[in-house]
């Protein structure tokens, strides 16, 4: 959110209202507003949400229900209606208007901004991206650690696990030196031990740049 933050401020020139500006009924909340900003020298708003997310294919792929996250609980079509028809929708209820009222606000347009990456199967190839899908998606894969042997580019690649803080963007030559390289021994012994998967990202050896990145499930988990 912050960097979208940024944009919307920095590159759009829009001015920032308020952010993750929470909404309140009967002393609960009824939904917060990721960014609210204003074209400079206009009244009406812009009201943003923002999500990133990351699906696994269960499927064909071709059904928003195929894609589900990695702890087998979040799923794409649950995510998309929950930000089309409640969260772009928090201004129409009645408590909001009431507090759009009081600050003299005007919302006159909605934009929702679901970003992140599809993740196949290790032997499924991709079917043609259905109506829905933006067709510059980047896509990775997933398998069970007794299947990491199949990787085509298991030996001629380096493979470290990452951590969230390198989901966003593709692992680059100096973001290495924060990461552990590890032999295939050590890293299906470490997938074994987890409880969940484990993210993993392959890079060239010689540019230090990122080739592949996957999800790893030890065995014992049957999902996917």
């Amino acid at each position: 959110e912050l960097l979208w933050q940024f944009w919307v401020s920095h590159i759009l020139g829009y001015e920032i209202i308020a952010n993750n500006y929470q909404v309140f009924t009967q002393g609960r909340t009824l939904g917060s507003f990721d960014l609210l900003a204003r074209p400079k020298s206009e009244v009406g708003m812009t009201h943003f949400e923002f999500t990133c997310k990351f699906y696994l294919n269960s499927g064909h792929g071709i059904r928003r229900s195929d894609w589900i996250g990695a702890d087998g609980k979040d799923r794409l079509d649950k995510k998309t209606n929950r930000m089309l028809d409640h969260q772009l929708q928090l201004s129409k209820y009645p408590a909001t208007q009431t507090v759009l009222d009081k600050n003299n606000w005007i919302i006159n347009k909605h934009v929702g901004v679901f970003r992140g990456k599809l993740f196949w199967h290790l032997n499924q190839k991709p079917t043609t991206s259905p109506y829905w899908m933006n067709t510059m998606v980047e896509h990775g894969f997933w398998c069970h650690v007794s299947e990491l042997s199949q990787l085509i580019d298991l030996d001629i690649l380096d493979w470290y696990v990452i951590d969230k803080s390198f989901w966003f963007s593709k692992i680059a030559q100096q973001d290495i030196e924060h990461l552990q390289l590890l032999t295939l021994k050590e890293l299906i012994e470490l997938v074994s031990n987890h409880q969940s998967a484990v993210k993993i990202v392959g890079c060239d050896r010689k540019s230090g740049y990122e080739v592949k990145r996957g999800f790893v499930f030890p065995d014992t988990q049957i999902w996917p």
